[in-house]
């Protein structure tokens, strides 16, 4: 993973030399939001027919929502490691 993140020009040891700016930033990020949004419906509207139970589907993604979710803070902690070595 680190090595794709450098071949694309991305140095976790310094972000903001990707970036720029904290403007930068959250432009990334919000863009990088807004195609994930994107992403998801196109691959749920070709799939919403086939599903048996909606309601259970809907339960099945929450949890993995939620253990996702839960899987950032391990990432976001191991962050300040790979920055101060």
């Amino acid at each position: 993973m680190l090595s794709l993140l450098q071949l694309v020009g991305f140095s976790p040891e310094h972000p903001s030399a990707h970036s720029g700016s904290s403007t930068h930033s959250f432009e990334i990020m919000l863009s990088a939001f807004l195609l994930g949004l994107a992403l998801g419906g196109l691959w749920i509207r070709r799939r919403i027919d086939q599903i048996e139970d909606p309601m259970a589907f809907l339960g099945w993604v929450q949890v993995v929502m939620g253990i996702l979710a839960l899987s950032t803070l391990v990432g976001y902690g191991s962050t300040f490691k790979m920055r101060s070595s």
